[in-house]
């Protein structure tokens, strides 16, 4: 099978799951790539914006999340400023799996743009994992054989769209599991492949939560390419 992956460089969660993908089944992935931050959705423009943005990260992470989160991102950007140094220490880009199995990289800021589109369609990809927030386009979603794979962390219909695992954590009763599915043209409504509910304690936080979630994602996700 051959497999293209589309992801950004966040190193707490999605940089981790991706490169489990990557080390468990490197010679079927031939191309990563690598999108900016800005995805689907508004985001802050003014520093007031930002600011607002950073309180409800500390509300809904709590302030032990939070500062994790915030210690592993500045560990991982100094590594990066290292050069050659810190990739010995790197083990949550993208890049740094994509690089030590040989696998080609792309970056781009626009995956529905003309020119990646036509980039894709060289790799003749039967599978594309998607974990971007970008919104993909039907010309885009044609490309690959077999589909588009995302990784959605709820129980799909439920909470579908971004922070599910916080809505799936808010809600009476909580509802905990992951959900691997087909992408279409809606967001987050494509045919289920894998699901898996997990059971998990509601008193935990929400860091925790994420942190379980995703413990079993890149099994998962293996399972669905079965």
């Amino acid at each position: 099978m051959r497999i293209v992956i589309i992801g950004q460089e966040e190193p707490v969660y999605f940089g981790p799951f991706l490169r489990g993908i990557i080390e468990a089944v490197p010679k079927e992935v031939v191309l990563v790539v690598i999108v900016g931050s800005r995805g689907a959705g508004s985001h802050p423009k003014t520093f007031m914006e930002k600011l607002k943005n950073i309180y409800i990260l500390w509300l809904i992470m709590e302030p032990y999340g939070f500062l994790r989160n915030l210690f592993i991102r500045l560990y991982q950007k100094l590594i990066m400023l290292l050069g050659p140094i810190g990739k010995v220490f790197d083990k949550r880009s993208i890049q740094g799996a994509a690089c030590k199995h040989n696998i080609p990289i792309v970056h781009t800021e626009d995956v529905n743009s003309k020119d990646f589109i036509l980039k894709l369609k060289e790799f003749a990809p039967d599978i594309v994992i998607n974990q971007s927030e970008l919104l993909l386009k039907e010309e885009l979603l044609a490309v690959p054989k077999i589909g588009f794979l995302n990784r959605h962390a709820s129980l799909l219909p439920h909470f579908r769209g971004r922070l599910a695992s916080f809505w799936s954590h808010a809600n009476e009763p909580p509802e905990y599991g992951v959900s691997i599915h087909f992408v279409d043209k809606e967001i987050d409504s494509g045919p289920i492949i894998v699901q898996r509910k997990f059971d998990i304690d509601p008193r935990v936080s929400y860091t925790k939560v994420l942190d379980l979630v995703f413990k079993d994602a890149v099994d998962i996700m293996l399972e669905a390419l079965d």
